[in-house]
C-alpha cells in the first residue's frame, strides 16, 4: 500500500505584495542614492495606488501560474478549468496554497525552505515583470533570482529522508 505524504504551503499574497512593494522601494532609494534621476526612480517605486496595482495584481497572478506548472510533479490539483482574470485570491488579498503529494520519504525538514523559496520566487518574478516597464536595468536581475529561488524550491522538494533499517523481537 502507497502511504504518500501531503503537503500543504499556504503563502499570503498581502506578504507578497508588501515584499514586491517594500523590494522595489528600496532599489528605487539604492539607484537614487547612485545619482539615477529622481523621476526615474519615483517610478519604479511600487505603490498601491491605482495606477500601480492593477500592474501588480497581474504581475502577481502571472507569477503564480507557471510556478503551479513547473512544480506539477507533485502538485495535487483539482482544478481543470481556467480564464485570463487575476487571480481571485490574489485580489482579495487571501491564501495562496498549494498542495503537494509527495513520496513517504519526503524530509519534512524542507517545508521551510520550500515555502520560503516559493514565495522568493513569486515575489522575484514579479520584480523582473514590474522592472520590465519601470527600469530595464534591473529586469534581469531579478528573473535570475526568480530562477534561483524556484531552483532551490525544487531542491527542497527533492528531499528525501535517509530510510531505517527494521528491528525485530524474537
Amino acid at each position: 500500500m502507497e502511504k504518500k505524504k501531503t503537503i500543504v504551503v499556504t503563502l499570503e499574497s498581502k506578504e507578497i505584495k508588501f515584499d514586491v512593494m517594500n523590494k522595489s522601494h528600496l532599489t528605487g532609494q539604492a539607484r537614487n542614492a547612485e545619482g539615477k534621476d529622481y523621476r526615474a526612480t519615483a517610478y519604479m517605486q511600487a505603490s498601491e495606488d491605482d495606477e500601480h496595482a492593477y500592474q501588480l495584481l497581474r504581475s502577481i497572478s502571472n507569477a503564480f501560474s507557471p510556478l503551479k506548472v513547473e512544480l506539477g510533479e507533485y502538485l495535487h490539483e483539482d482544478g481543470s478549468t481556467s480564464n485570463n482574470r487575476i487571480n481571485k485570491t490574489v485580489e482579495d488579498g487571501g491564501k495562496l496554497t498549494l498542495s503537494f503529494l509527495l513520496p513517504s520519504n519526503f524530509n519534512n525538514s524542507a517545508c521551510d525552505s520550500l515555502g520560503g523559496m516559493l514565495h522568493e520566487y513569486i515575489v522575484d518574478r514579479t520584480l523582473s515583470e514590474w522592472f520590465v516597464i519601470t527600469d530595464k536595468q534591473d529586469a534581469q536581475d531579478y528573473a535570475n533570482l526568480a530562477t534561483d529561488a524556484l531552483n532551490q524550491a525544487k531542491q527542497a522538494l527533492y528531499k528525501r529522508e535517509r530510510p531505517t533499517r527494521p528491528t525485530y523481537t524474537d
